[in-house]
């Protein structure tokens, strides 16, 4: 039997949306996306390695890199979103090039075209998400019909957010109020897998989460205690490492002194033996030239030779 995600339709993801949040989804339906193409590429940068193979790739412009270059958005083969720019890869100075799909990681230095902007825009780290959902709402109305499948809840949070920060940025009055509410009335045969539908707005669900809260808040008490705990152990020992340390730095600085007094009686007392030695090779000298005159003056008396 076919899995229920199989049947999504655009009308079916449209009629949910206009029972849902009617306000925003209008603000939507204003802008008329177009400029899809479909274009060969000689290959594609996956992982950081350029993989030589032709394909066909289904394209919506979305923005432009702060140089310039334009980029596009595209469904991959793994159902994955993915961002890329068009790189001219020449195997040889002969080759004229060959047209490669990069990949862009992020979307820092990307200046997006409205409504795409419009969905990063706002509070909360879900930009990306937000811009992912859209992309993959316009890929369905241009006729991909698994842009949707195998992420159905992930696509119904975030089409609705963005959805609703679109309208936010063209100032549209909306009366509905935003939340990730999904209602179990629309789309019954292909939400009754999740757990989403209807929960959070009943008083058990809002127990429930007090209770959860209420248990988050003891885990981070304690974690947190824990945590001043072990610093309050690391500062004490640090300051004992440290008392330890200044103390032998003073023995070390003491026997230093010791040493250098030593050195210099040392070096007084090499100094003396200098000095003796001078005089006693001097007395020398002298106790030798006094030799030397007695032995002339011996030889030079007749019958005497010493």
């Amino acid at each position: 039997m076919p899995s229920p995600l199989e049947h999504i339709t655009l009308e079916d993801v449209e009629s949910w949306a206009k029972v849902e949040f009617p306000g925003s989804f209008a603000a939507l339906r204003a802008w008329k996306c177009t400029g899809f193409f479909e274009r060969p590429f000689d290959g594609a940068e996956i992982d950081g390695d350029i993989v030589l193979q032709s394909i066909l790739i289904l394209a919506l412009p979305v923005g432009e890199t702060s140089a310039g270059t334009s980029v596009f958005a595209r469904i991959a083969d793994n159902n994955d979103v993915e961002l890329f720019t068009t790189t001219m890869h020449a195997r040889n100075q002969v080759d004229k090039g060959l047209a490669i799909a990069t990949p862009i990681k992020d979307t820092v230095g990307i200046c997006l075209h409205e409504p795409f902007k419009f969905a990063i825009e706002g509070n909360g780290p879900a930009g990306v998400d937000r811009l992912e959902a859209l992309i993959r709402y316009y890929f369905l109305a241009q006729g991909m019909a698994s842009a949707v499948q195998g992420c159905l809840k992930y696509f119904k949070k975030y089409f609705r957010a963005a959805c609703h920060n679109v309208a936010q940025s063209v100032g549209a009055t909306v009366k509905e109020d935003y939340d990730d509410t999904l209602s179990d009335k629309t789309l019954p045969d292909h939400t009754a897998y999740t757990n989403v539908a209807g929960i959070r707005d009943t008083a058990t669900a809002t127990r429930t989460l007090n209770a959860q809260l209420q248990v988050m808040d003891e885990i981070y008490g304690d974690f947190k205690a824990s945590l001043m705990k072990q610093s309050s152990e690391l500062q004490a020992a640090d300051k004992n490492e440290m008392t330890r340390l200044r103390v032998k730095i003073e023995e070390q600085q003491s026997k230093i002194k010791l040493l250098e007094v030593d050195q210099a009686v040392l070096r007084a007392q090499l100094e003396m033996r200098k000095v003796n030695l001078t005089a006693a090779e001097k007395e020398v000298a002298s106790w030798k030239a006094q030799y030397e005159g007695l032995k002339k003056t011996l030889e030079g008396a007749p019958g005497r030779r010493l």
